[in-house]
């Protein structure tokens, strides 16, 4: 995704791209590496559930 972002901003260089670029492409690697430690945690716990429970 981000290679074809990077593709699209040679012809799309207005203060539109630089706005949707600061919005929402930006913070994407910090929420999906956010988004993975939280969901590692998760199963961590429903693991423990599941041991408990057995």
């Amino acid at each position: 995704m981000f290679a074809r972002w990077e593709e699209l901003r040679q012809s799309w260089r207005d203060s539109k791209s630089a706005e949707f670029d600061k919005e929402y492409l930006a913070p994407l690697p910090q929420a999906v590496a956010t988004a993975t430690r939280v969901i590692e945690e998760l199963d961590l716990v429903l693991s423990k559930i599941h041991t408990d429970c057995d």
